[in-house]
Formats: structure tokens, sequence, C-alpha cells
């Protein structure tokens, strides 16, 4: 089975209208910068590389305008280098990332699989699964269970340790 490269959803920053760089190249070019970027960036994340950015913005359902004055403005600023790609490093950074965090999950499925196979074929003639159904997930950041500290006397003061004891009891030290 073949897969694209790409993603349907892209890794990306809440703060992106905030950036320096696509700031100023708003400031030279206007709001129609900030929908080219878009595109460029939407399209690069879909195809799984980049996209140059004619080809991202000639997709647009619209007009924006002088694009020839919004492509110098992006590049200007850095965000597109002089061949209209997204610059590599940024791309190595966003890209590069989430897809190997994708092909470390399809790491983890394959061995999964396996390991199912493994002990499917090797089931008891009942058809009982041997195959244990604990906890999934990483379990390497469990933390033990704490006993709950005593409510007894909890209304009326009974039963309560000084503020010191209850901090060393949950761990803390106190306050200086």
């Amino acid at each position: 089975m073949s897969r694209d490269g790409g993603f349907s959803v892209g890794d990306r920053s809440s703060r992106t209208l905030y950036d320096v760089r696509l700031v100023r190249a708003t400031r030279r070019a206007g709001l129609a910068a900030i929908v080219a970027w878009d595109a460029v960036v939407d399209a690069s994340w879909e195809a799984g590389q980049r996209v140059v950015f004619d080809d991202a913005i000639d997709t647009l359902p619209y007009d924006l305008g002088d694009t020839i004055s919004i492509r110098a403005a992006l590049t200007a600023v850095g965000l597109l280098g002089d061949d209209g790609l997204i610059r590599e490093e940024s791309w190595a950074s966003w890209f590069g990332v989430a897809d190997e965090r994708r092909e470390s999950k399809r790491e983890r499925d394959r061995a999964y699989a396996a390991r199912r196979r493994l002990g499917n074929d090797s089931s008891p003639a009942d058809g009982r699964s041997t195959t244990p159904t604990g906890p999934t997930g990483p379990t390497d950041r469990s933390v033990p269970p704490r006993e709950a500290p005593s409510r007894k006397g909890a209304t009326t003061g009974e039963g309560r340790g000084s503020l010191l004891e209850t901090l060393a009891g949950m761990g803390l030290k106190a306050p200086v």
C-alpha cells in the first residue's frame, strides 16, 4: 500500500498572525500577504513538500490582486526564498518533526500488528486470546498512587496534624 507524503492537517502555530515577518509583509502588501502565506503553507503540508508560491495561490478560489508584490513582500521579510518556496530551514523544522512523529507511530503500529499476529497464531484451541488486556499507552511516566490524607475530624479540627506535618506527608517542604 502506498501512502502520500503529505498531511490533511498540518502543525500550525496559533501565533502565526503575530509573526513579525508576516506582520511586516502585510504592511508592505496588505492582507493578501496573509492569505498567500497561508495558501503556501497549507499546500506544502498537503503535498508533503514545499510548494512554489505561484502554484499555491493559483488554486485559490479568489483573486489576490498584485501577486508579484505579495511574493516580493514575503521574500523580502524572509518567509519565502528567492525560489518562491518556504525556506528549507523552516520547512524542515515543521514538517520534518511531524513526519518523524508519523513514521514513529507507523513503526509502533507495525510492531503492534506483528505482536497481535503472533498472539493470534498461537491462541488456545478454545478461541480465547492470550493477548494481555492491560492499560495501553506509555506507562513509564506513571505516578504511583499516594494514600489520601485522613479526613477524620475534618470539620472539628480533631485528628488534624500541623501544617508542617501535612506538607511533609504530601512530600512538600514548608515555605520559608
